[in-house]
This record gives C-alpha cells, structure tokens and sequence, in this order.
C-alpha cells in the first residue's frame, strides 16, 4: 500500500474537479432550459454534492483502472517511471479494489439522487464506454470515441438527474454533451496521441496519432524531431472549429432570451472571445513545435484545456449568479495548480 500521496497521483487527481463538474453542467443546462431564474445551490445542496461525488468518484474509477491498463506500456517509458504502478509503491490488486469501490459507489450514489431507470442505465452506460476505452484504446485507431461518448453520457446523466426525460432532451444540454464529446476527442486523440506518440510507437499501439503517421526523430544534440502529417492537422483544426461553432450557437440559446444589446451579452461575447483566443493560439503553438518537448507539450495542453473548458461557464453567464459564475471559472483552475504543485512541483506540467 502506497502513500496519500501515491494514491493521489494514481488517480490524477489533479483534473478531478473539472471532472467531478461534468454532469453539474448537464444539471445547470436542464435548469436553464427550463425557463426559471438561476437559483442558488445552496438551496439545493444536496443534490449538487451528490452529483459533485459521482463526478469525483467516476474520476477515480476511470484514471485508475487507465493506469492499471496501460502498464505494460508505461513500464517501458523512463519518464514515467515515476507511476505509482510501475515503480510498485501501489500494487495492482490495491488498484483494482479502488477501481470496484468506486463503481459501487457510484451506483449506489445515482440510485440515492434519483431512482428512475433511465438515468442508471444512461450511468451504467457511461462507465462501460470509460471501460472499453482504458482497455481497447490502444488496440485501434479512433478508440478515443469511446471516451468522448463516456463524456457524452456523463453530461446527459447530470441533465437526467435533474428532472430531464431522455426522450426530451433539451438543446443546451444536447450542445453541453457534444462539446464534452469534441473535447475528449481533441484531448485524448490529438493532444494525448502527440504527447505520448514515442511511448506508444516503440510499444506498437495502434493510436489515431501512431497510425496517421506522427513521428518523433531523434538528432544532433540529443533532441527530437516532431512530424505531424497534414492529416493529422486538419482532423485536429475540424474538431476544434466544429467545438468552436456549437459553443458559439450554445451561447446565443443562452442570450436570446434576453436582449442581445445588454450589459450581460456584451460581456458574455467578450469573455467568450478571450477564451477562444486563448483556444486557438495554444492550439497554433502546439502544432507549430518542429522539436519534440513533452514538458512543453504538457505545458499547452494546460493552456489549451483550461481554455476550453472555460467555454462551459462563459456560455451560461448571462443567466448563472456571479459569484457562482466565478466558482465555476477558478475552482477547477486553482485545485489543478494546487494539486500539481503538491504532487509534481510545477503548476502546470503534471507527470502522466
């Protein structure tokens, strides 16, 4: 048995809040829909904790049973040698033990916060695609679907949970479950594909980056060099401008019913402006790099999905309280520094 600490990086617990937030939005998105004023959480809190434990218990079951899949293949990278499982501070069957606690905990949770059938099987659902993916994903390319529907699911699960019928499901939580979907896609296919193509290359992977033809070339200097195909490119540019444009139509549902002229819609577009600034530069910066450099990699990414994750509260801020708006934008924010620099010694560089 391992350390706190051990345990903590075994689930990468550093991006559990944004995690634990995934079906909240779903929720939040089902309230809006519905035509009342946004109301306080407090009021409800209950609810909200509980569905913040299944996000954080659905964290823990899914970056656990991750690390116990691909093993094997981090034993042969020396920069992860740092893993809890293969350095064996945490034995396999601790992990395992984690993986079905969690499990349990989450259906005996969705079963506490609502007993309807539907949003249990939507749950259920949502586990077995995580679980398809940690265990298949590398074994063929375009596995990363399986994740992004997972993320699909999970927001749809929040919407249910708050009172949704599956068989009417509003638009905003429709759009809030794509854009969860499109961002795992570009997260785990594009971004995880680059940052881990050596690793998964020399392991012979079948991940979406090994096969369309990203390469690392070692050189003079001890330095790598980086090839990324122009299909590759384009994949990732279609993704992030299909993510762009729903989150873009999600923000005007938000605004519509009020007046477009408003002080609130003003400031929304502003702040929606700036967060898919911030989207696109990372993302040119990514894939300008003509040298291989995790750490820096590791860096953008940071950048690029605190930005758009950012896009989920800037598109509901017309109507969601301030302050609520503001623990909505920091918190996930400031436990990922947090808990980077507690367990790896940097802000934003964690070692995965």
């Amino acid at each position: 048995m391992g350390s706190g600490k051990d345990l903590l990086v075994l689930a990468r617990v550093q991006t559990a809040a944004i995690t634990s937030l995934t079906p909240v939005f779903g929720a939040l998105a089902v309230h809006f829909s519905s035509g009342d004023p946004f109301s306080d959480p407090l009021d409800e809190w209950p609810f909200w904790s509980s569905l913040l434990m299944i996000g954080l218990l659905m964290h823990v079951f899914g970056f656990v049973q991750n690390e116990i899949c691909d093993l094997e293949v981090d034993r042969r990278a020396n920069s992860l040698s740092h893993k809890p499982l293969v350095k064996g501070s945490i034995g396999v069957g601790t992990a395992r033990g984690t993986v079905i606690a969690s499990i349990v905990g989450l259906i005996l949770l969705g079963l506490q916060l609502t007993p309807r059938l539907w949003p249990l099987i939507v749950l259920v659902l949502s586990i077995a695609m995580a679980s398809i993916y940690n265990i298949k994903g590398k074994s063929f390319p375009g596995s990363d679907v399986f994740l992004a529907t997972w993320a699909f699911l999970f927001v749809i699960y929040g919407g249910m949970a708050a009172g949704s019928e599956l068989t009417h499901l509003p638009d905003l939580l429709l759009m809030f479950a794509t854009m969860a979907f499109l961002q795992i896609v570009f997260n785990n296919m594009i971004e995880g594909g680059m940052k881990d193509v050596d690793n998964d290359a020399k392991a012979g992977a079948r991940t979406f980056a090994v096969v369309t033809g990203v390469r690392t070339t070692s050189c003079a200097g001890g330095n790598e060099t980086l090839r990324v195909p122009p299909a590759f490119k384009v994949t990732a540019a279609v993704v992030k401008a299909l993510h762009t444009s729903i989150a873009l139509i999600a923000l005007w549902i938000v605004m519509r019913p009020g007046s477009m002229e408003s002080f609130t819609s003003h400031i929304s577009q502003i702040l929606m402006a700036l967060v898919l600034a911030g989207v696109w530069v990372s993302w040119r910066r990514l894939f300008s790099q003509e040298t291989f450099q995790r750490d820096r990699m590791l860096n953008l990414f940071g950048i690029h999905e605190a930005c758009t994750y950012f896009i989920f509260p800037v598109v509901i801020f017309a109507w969601i309280d301030t302050v609520w708006f503001f623990f909505l934008m920091m918190v996930p924010f400031l436990w990922y520094v947090a808990f980077n620099r507690f367990l790896y010694g940097t802000a934003a560089r964690p070692g995965v």
